[in-house]
């Protein structure tokens, strides 16, 4: 009787520590971290795992653009003065003279 006692105990306690662990999973944390707590302290974890915010991901640095002609669109190399293939300057068209 005692041993089938603790067997169902056992197998409520993980099956209730699923439900943190998947909350928790879906905002991006560790699954069996939070499935572990979940097992031991649930009535703690289970409010902790609702109101966690979730993590989001971190974009990579973006490299900037390669700069490219203002006239003709080919993608100038970087340091370049003009355009090989039409010969404009590339800060013609950025130049708060040329706009005024």
């Amino acid at each position: 009787m005692i041993g089938t006692t603790f067997m169902w105990s056992l197998l409520i306690a993980i099956c209730i520590g699923l439900i943190p662990a998947l909350i928790a999973e879906s905002k991006g944390r560790s699954f069996m971290e939070w499935w572990a707590k979940g097992l031991v302290l649930f009535i703690v974890v289970f409010p902790h795992s609702l109101l966690i915010e979730p993590i989001r991901p971190t974009s990579p640095e973006r490299s900037p653009l390669p700069p490219h002609c203002n006239q003709c669109g080919v993608t100038l190399t970087a340091g370049s003065t003009f355009c090989n293939e039409c010969g404009s300057t590339p800060l013609q068209a950025l130049s708060l003279t040329n706009m005024i």
